[in-house]
């Protein structure tokens, strides 16, 4: 799940194809996936969830749409394709992301 104002989102076409991406927005409201811009991601987050609360997949990540922001150690198509996605199940349900955020 990527929350996205104006970020190029480009990178995304570098993902595997099994990956299911889903980009919620605020920089558009003719687009799909359009959520007023409240809260920054936050709100982008909470209506993934609320939309697909009743079949909530397996796994799932939420991140920013830049490919590399100021507090991510390694580009986001870069991390993705090398993460464990059993992680989360191993620490309780839930995993961060690598960061370089104080």
């Amino acid at each position: 799940v990527v929350a996205k104002y104006d970020e190029d989102t480009s990178w995304l076409q570098k993902l595997p194809a099994n990956f299911d991406v889903i980009v919620y927005q605020s920089g558009n409201t003719s687009q799909p996936h359009f959520v007023e811009n409240l809260g920054n991601e936050a709100t982008k987050y909470l209506a993934f969830i609320v939309d697909h609360y009743d079949a909530f997949p397996d796994a799932a990540a939420f991140l920013q749409a830049g490919r590399q922001d100021w507090h991510d150690p390694w580009p986001k198509d870069v991390l993705l394709r090398s993460w464990d996605w059993d992680r989360a199940t191993q620490r309780g349900g839930m995993a961060s992301l690598p960061t370089n955020a104080p």
